[in-house]
């Protein structure tokens, strides 16, 4: 489909903006029952009057956001200079002047551990090894009150207060869980808030999601689970041939047998393998591609050259070459933390870098191939009178004929029809 422009040219449109003409592409088209969220932008088509006069006013508010923008820059300008002066004046910072100043939100998505907090944390901690028992919240707010000793602290004191009250926080939120009952009430609880979710994501979006858990030891008593949003049931009995109570038992069953009574050191080729992987994977996504492979004893001329990007953050003092050649783990395991963390990662090369790359190509001398032994020996072997081959000017000995199979010498050959006895030859020397 062409559409004629103003300017005499033919454009076609994109899948995308085809795929939004269509009415029956979207999830909530697809399924007319079900609630819409409104849009946030309600557009309505205007008369030829509402146009003239839509277009005087967007033209008045393009001037008055071309003045405005002028003062802000003005503003801009002296800003810096009047809230150091402002600083100064009041003995404040910088920093806390210029927040003040611009209105700057104080909201986080996370807070952060207050010293307040961490002075209750550290006094219920005293009065439980004391009493034995959990204080109230108000008897330790007047406690706190009323405490000189929280009152004088200094700077290393208040952070190592915020510190206990961290690693608190950090213990309820990854700990283990003490008793086979506890973990198994938290696993229950947070896969029913799990499941709530993902059924909310699928009437939102239409994604079909599944979630599989199961134990990590044999000695654990947390049931294997199954959690689907958008009959993604229907999956494993078409492609996979089995319900999905029987792939979750079969994902205990290969969960304990791959922990049970194995040592939970390292291997080598797993590090190996993991290593190769994140390289190659990184390189697809930088290059925004699928195939593209490694290419590591010609990474300059392969990877740089040709694709303008190149892996930084090696780590020193190891040689660059494929994981797999990496013997030791050690080596292998500072590699693999390297990638994991990003130390080590995929970069794009700038224009400068990319033609200092090229001309290093061209200056490095390139890597020859082992010369064959039997360079510039010319094989002249020619048939001699007996029907041997031997060589026309060196003279060397006859080749040796190919030797045959044991079964092949041995089988007998079918006898010609010629010498086979007819039944009355047979039948006169039976007589």
């Amino acid at each position: 489909m062409a559409v004629s422009g103003s300017s005499g040219e033919d454009f076609e449109p994109t899948e995308l903006e085809l795929r939004d003409l269509d009415d029956n592409s979207t999830w909530a088209s697809r399924n007319p029952d079900k609630p819409v969220i409104p849009v946030r932008n309600n557009y309505v088509k205007l008369t030829d009057a509402e146009k003239i006069t839509a277009h005087a006013r967007i033209s008045q508010g393009h001037a008055k956001k071309l003045e405005l923008g002028n003062d802000i820059r003005t503003f801009k300008a002296n800003q810096a200079q009047a809230l150091q002066e402002i600083a100064e004046k009041h003995g404040k910072t910088l920093k806390h002047v210029r927040d003040l100043a611009t209105a700057e939100t104080l909201f986080k998505p996370q807070r952060a551990v207050t010293l307040h907090n961490a002075k209750l944390h550290f006094l219920a901690e005293e009065v439980k090894m004391e009493e034995g028992k959990a204080p109230g919240l108000i008897s330790l707010q007047e406690r706190m009150k009323t405490d000189p000793d929280l009152h004088e602290l200094s700077k290393e004191e208040e952070e190592a207060l915020k510190q206990k009250l961290m690693q608190h926080k950090e213990l309820n939120a990854k700990g283990a869980r003490a008793s086979h009952r506890a973990a198994a009430v938290d696993y229950e609880r947070t896969l029913a808030r799990m499941h709530i979710e993902l059924g909310k994501l699928h009437e939102r979006v239409g994604a079909s999601l599944f979630l599989v858990g199961a134990r990590n030891h044999i000695n654990d008593t947390l049931p294997p689970t199954f959690i689907d949003a958008g009959d993604t049931a229907a999956f494993f009995l078409e492609q996979l041939d089995m319900t999905v109570n029987e792939f979750a038992r079969r994902f205990q069953v290969w969960s304990d047998g791959r922990r049970a009574e194995k040592p939970k050191g390292t291997h080598l080729r797993n590090l190996q393998l993991e290593c190769k992987c994140l390289i190659a994977e990184g390189l697809n996504r930088i290059l925004n591609r699928k195939n593209v492979g490694m290419a590591y004893e010609r990474i300059l001329p392969d990877i740089e050259v040709r694709h303008k990007v190149r892996l930084i953050g090696w780590p020193e003092n190891l040689t660059f070459t494929s994981p797999h050649k990496i013997t030791t783990i050690p080596e292998v395991q500072r590699l693999r933390d390297a990638l994991v963390s990003g130390a080590c990662k995929w970069v794009k090369l700038t224009a400068d870098e990319h033609a200092q790359a090229v001309e290093k190509l061209n200056v490095t001398p390139k890597k020859k191939r082992k010369t064959r032994s039997d360079k510039k020996v010319v094989d002249d072997a020619v048939t001699n009178a007996d029907g041997s081959r031997g060589s026309a000017d060196r003279g060397g000995p006859p080749r040796k004929r190919a030797k045959k199979s044991a079964a092949s010498s041995n089988q007998i050959p079918p006898k010609s029809r010629e010498i086979i006895p007819s039944d009355e030859e047979s039948e006169s020397g039976q007589e």
